[in-house]
């Protein structure tokens, strides 16, 4: 059998995978606590066209942001369009 690429050898490890799980579970209940106590919406509505400008950048070929990070622009996202 051949080696598997190191990126994916990293993306199914199984402490990753763990540890990687846990703070996206402890990202997203921070961000429940938050909603729950009135500081920021949870699901506000936008125009299709909207979201699509938001999120207009094509995948990369290569993994490179992390989880956490994807969640912290997707959550951030909800919030800065609140205050618009």
């Amino acid at each position: 059998m051949h080696a598997l690429p190191e990126t994916l050898r990293d993306a199914f490890d199984p402490e990753r995978f763990r540890r990687d799980g846990h703070a996206l579970v402890d990202q997203l209940a921070d961000y429940l606590r938050s909603v729950t106590g009135r500081e920021g919406p949870v699901l506000p509505w936008a125009e299709p066209d909207s979201n699509l400008a938001r999120w207009a950048t094509a995948f990369p070929e290569e993994p490179g942001t992390s989880l956490g990070e994807l969640m912290t622009r997707v959550l951030g996202s909800r919030r800065r369009r609140r205050a618009c």
